[in-house]
């Protein structure tokens, strides 16, 4: 693990692009794979916007049957740093949040085909 990561170092990767992201709130979990992750400018600072192509949610304490979310970006405070967690994993918090996660390339992919209701 390490803490020299940056949000400036994240937005100059490109390997970040395509993999699965999953964030976690109190009720629900959200996860697809990310389009773009951009630095935007709002009324309270700086934040790091991360897109995703597509969004699934599942409620917290389910471990199967996620549905198609009409919602496709998410906001994390440009305060809060990522840490790089190991094996290509990176891991950021934020309240109410309670955390996003990238995960490794080749790691546990959501199938989209499993996703009822998502149109791709």
């Amino acid at each position: 693990m390490t803490d020299s990561m940056t949000w400036e170092s994240v937005l100059k990767r490109g390997d970040f692009i395509g993999r699965d992201v999953e964030i976690h709130d109190t009720d629900c979990i959200y996860r697809g794979p990310v389009k773009n992750i951009i630095k935007v400018k709002k009324s309270r600072g700086w934040w790091i916007q991360i897109n995703l192509l597509w969004t699934a949610r599942r409620p917290v304490g389910v471990d199967k049957g996620s549905s198609s979310w009409p919602i496709s970006a998410f906001l994390a405070n440009y305060k809060i740093r990522p840490i790089d967690i190991g094996n290509g994993h990176v891991s950021f918090s934020r309240w109410p949040i309670l955390g996003f996660g990238i995960f490794h390339p080749d790691c546990n992919r959501l199938d989209p085909d499993k996703v009822k209701g998502l149109k791709i």
